[in-house]
């Protein structure tokens, strides 16, 4: 759990995250009266095709899920919460490690967060390849032939 909240940490810290995208939203966030489901059903409605819409939404999703899992297991932490059965640690573990694989592919596709270039760490890696897979299905990359790729790689 360690790692997940380390790299939690460097995602939600990021200048480029607090500063570009919560200054822009808040005093819009501040006018609507919109719950996240009502928001979510508004995007969709209207948006519901553009990829960026649908993962800013996923995003989120994850952000949520990430900060719940966060609060269960600060409360196991904290002796507030008594673990249900053995399995159930090793399956909160997964469920963070997963999360914030997600939450953070989500964040580098979004351009809300850029991991350091020398973080080899599983859990990153885990994102730069997730966040390319987004890209890819958003049409924001560049096909190479298995040509190119041979001569890229015998460079």
């Amino acid at each position: 759990m360690i790692d997940v909240l380390e790299v939690h940490f460097k995602i939600s810290s990021t200048g480029i995250f607090q500063e570009k995208e919560i200054e822009q939203v808040k005093p819009h966030l501040a006018k609507a009266k919109l719950s996240y489901k009502e928001f979510e059903e508004l995007a969709t409605q209207y948006f519901g095709m553009l990829p960026q819409v649908k993962n800013m939404l996923k995003g989120t999703d994850e952000a949520l899920k990430l900060e719940v899992g966060l609060l269960v297991a600060n409360l196991i932490l904290e002796g507030e919460l008594e673990i249900p059965n053995s399995q159930f640690i090793g399956a909160l573990n997964h469920f963070l490690k997963r999360t914030i694989s997600q939450y953070g592919a989500y964040n580098i596709v979004n351009g809300l967060w850029k991991p350091d270039q020398d973080d080899t760490s599983q859990l990153v890696t885990n994102m730069r390849i997730l966040s390319s897979a987004l890209m890819v299905e958003m049409g924001q990359s560049t096909p190479i032939s298995k040509d190119g790729l041979s001569k890229f790689i015998l460079s």
